[in-house]
């Protein structure tokens, strides 16, 4: 900008700078920026019953000075003024300390007032700044904020992460739902919030999902709800008969504060399914290339491939793959992790019997040989599920013909 000034605008967050002509020397630019600071680690240090109730915005170049004052307005969330005290927090940089300007100061370089939700600054030279709130009647004061509830589902389960948060965190809300890989799936964006204990229930889930008793009703404390971005976490599991869709109301109390919201989240787990498609196949076609590529050190390898033993072993080996496979497929949408469990062990359990049978003649195939074995496989698996979840499903073929392969080559 020049000396004729302008005004920069963050129209989501309806924050505006204005410059007033001739703040700026004749002939003299200045390359100005506004930015809305969502990096909690810039807040300042707040005391009993005090509240950061606006976004903390920056002006830069930070320690720019001008002929005349600019004007900074954004809004803030405090309700019911009257019972609250103001306090403008202003530092230059990163490593200075905030510094406190009370409602009506008479500070030359830079004071501020109040208008219809929105904070207007007069300032003279660049800083960041925001809005602190001291309640003077935790019953009666209260902030202004949205009230979400986000997604989440794996193979037979399904997550809600319910949380508070002011209109200016909107940005870290969101990086911190994808961090968590979660969705939105209902938002309220005006609860009026007082200083007190936020209780939260679940309730009227329709059939075809469950939640335990205890994990039903949950509690946000007053200082979270003034401080922080507090969260939640509701988990539910898959009832039978099993439905693709989660019903249920979330209901929050604070006193006579009550507020609900209806929620549906489809869980259909079709996106699961085909990164299972995917990764069977891709996973089996990996261990048969690595497969021969050890097999390739077999005495007699050329011998093996043309032999009875091993056309068998090729054939048990791919529909042992199709089967599982296939089982895997049709359940995933609904089984339990037992379920799964089960199919896997079962298949793979045949296969492992039918490579012994092949290689009967190297090796003589005995009880203890196939309960020591069956065994290491069965906790190296159970393991790696409690270790990784489900994408150790993603890997099952893998984890089995290799293994097989594995065994041969010391069986040989």
């Amino acid at each position: 900008m020049d000396s004729a000034g302008g005004t920069l605008y963050l129209k989501d967050e309806d924050i505006k700078l204005v410059i007033n002509p001739g703040s700026i020397e004749e002939g003299k630019k200045i390359q100005i920026s506004l930015e809305n600071i969502w990096d909690k680690t810039s807040d300042p240090v707040l005391n009993k019953f005090e509240t950061i109730v606006s976004p903390t915005v920056r002006c830069g170049p930070p320690g720019t000075v001008f002929k005349k004052h600019c004007i900074l307005s954004f809004p803030y969330n405090a309700v019911n003024e009257e019972w609250w005290e103001f306090t403008l927090l202003v530092k230059e940089n990163f490593q200075d300390e905030w510094r406190r300007i009370k409602l009506g100061s008479d500070d030359k370089d830079i004071h501020f007032y109040l208008h219809n939700g929105q904070c207007v600054v007069n300032l003279i030279h660049f800083t960041n700044v925001t809005l602190l709130g001291y309640t003077i009647n935790i019953m009666k004061a209260a902030r202004r904020v949205k009230f979400g509830v986000f997604g989440k589902h794996s193979l037979n389960k399904y997550q809600l992460r319910v949380r508070t948060w002011n209109s200016e965190s909107n940005m870290e809300v969101t990086e911190d739902a994808k961090l968590f890989g979660e969705k939105l799936v209902e938002m309220a964006t005006h609860i009026d919030l007082l200083y007190e204990d936020l209780v939260v229930r679940v309730q009227d889930v329709n059939n075809g999902w469950q939640i335990s008793e205890a994990s039903k009703t949950q509690t946000f404390s007053a200082d979270d709800l003034w401080t922080k971005i507090p969260w939640r976490v509701f988990k539910f599991t898959r009832s039978d008969p099993p439905s693709d869709v989660l019903e249920a109301t979330i209901s929050s109390s604070q006193a006579t504060n009550v507020f609900q919201l209806k929620i549906s989240c489809e869980t259909r787990q079709e996106n699961i399914r085909s990164k299972v498609h995917f990764w069977y196949f891709i996973s089996a076609l990996t261990v048969v290339v690595i497969g021969l590529i050890i097999a390739w050190t077999f005495d007699n390898f050329q011998a093996f491939l043309t032999s009875h033993s091993g056309i068998a072993l090729f054939l048990s080996g791919l529909i042992v793959a199709l089967i599982t496979y296939s089982i895997m497929w049709k359940l995933v949408k609904s089984a339990t992790p037992a379920q799964i469990v089960a199919c896997v062990f079962l298949n793979m359990s045949l296969y492992y019997l039918g490579v012994w049978m092949c290689f009967g003649f190297v090796h003589p195939l005995t009880t203890v040989n196939i309960i020591i074995i069956l065994s290491v496989y069965i906790i190296a698996f159970l393991v790696a599920v409690v270790l990784f979840g489900e994408i150790v499903l993603k890997f099952v073929p893998f984890i089995g013909l290799l293994g097989s392969v594995i065994f041969i080559k010391l069986m040989s």
